[in-house]
């Protein structure tokens, strides 16, 4: 009795790779995501056509991908987190060789992919304003790698709000408060901007873009440690809605925790 007990368990951790790249997937070819990929395509193939500005160069690689495709990446991870519940289906999951929690792990890791395609098109636009076009501070690794992280993290946070808050209000009402709080942090002209999902790093000072100004006081690797730590929170607080012992998972959230504290430490200047 206790092998044939333990055997499905054993099934669905050999699954949860194959769920989370089939996830991953959906994730990538939701609407909503597309949608938001296509908004920044169009954004800067119509730059192209009509000329940027210097700080708008930097701003695209640097910045321009936390918001399209990442915040509707939110809404994206919500529904997708939520699809079975919506189609009224949760009781057919009980006869799914994949458990809750399981699944919600699938969804965590296909999280990454399109983290990854952002990353992607963000070393491709990159290398094309390189050879193309002069930055007036060359972005570092770690510039051009924390939009594609935040990508990951609003497709993580949507993930989270939907375990634990699946109505349909719950993504957009994160959205609008996520952007919201983007914006008031940016506007304390203080260290606390640093704190915001979306920091730009170019400070466009009294000019219209066209004229470098300077650079926001910080450190972008320690911000991208930052970010991954609340990506890391994002996912233990979505497992830990469907864990079966959550000791392990508090761990993981006090671990994530310190990253995050230590990655928001370092970033200051």
């Amino acid at each position: 009795m206790s092998a044939v007990a333990l055997a499905p368990a054993a099934l669905d951790r050999r699954l949860v790779p194959g769920l989370g790249l089939l996830e991953g997937r959906r994730l990538l070819l939701h609407p909503v995501t597309l949608l938001g990929f296509a908004v920044w395509s169009f954004v800067i193939v119509y730059d192209q056509v009509t000329g940027t500005f210097v700080v708008q160069r930097f701003e695209s690689v640097t910045a321009a991908l936390s918001f399209l495709p990442g915040v509707p990446c939110i809404l994206a991870g919500h529904m997708l987190a939520t699809r079975d519940r919506r189609a009224g289906s949760l009781d057919l999951l009980h006869a799914a060789p994949a458990q809750a929690m399981d699944r919600v792990r699938a969804l965590c890791l296909g999280a990454l992919l399109p983290g990854a395609v952002a990353l992607l098109l963000n070393l491709a636009l990159t290398g094309w304003y390189l050879a193309t076009a002069d930055f007036a501070v060359r972005p570092s690794l770690a510039q051009v790698v924390q939009a594609p992280v935040t990508v990951t993290g609003a497709c993580l946070l949507g993930t989270m709000l939907g375990v634990w808050l699946p109505s349909r209000a719950t993504p957009v009402i994160a959205m609008v408060v996520l952007v919201a709080l983007d914006v008031a942090l940016y506007n304390t002209g203080t260290q606390g901007n640093l704190f915001a999902p979306m920091v730009a790093w170019a400070d466009w000072g009294p000019y219209d873009g066209s004229v470098w100004y300077a650079m926001i006081p910080g450190s972008p690797a320690g911000h991208v440690v930052y970010l991954a730590g609340l990506c890391s929170l994002a996912a233990v607080g979505a497992v830990l809605r469907v864990a079966e012992r959550r000791a392990p998972v508090l761990v993981a959230g006090v671990v994530a925790l310190v990253v995050t504290v230590a990655g928001g430490w370092a970033q200051l200047p």
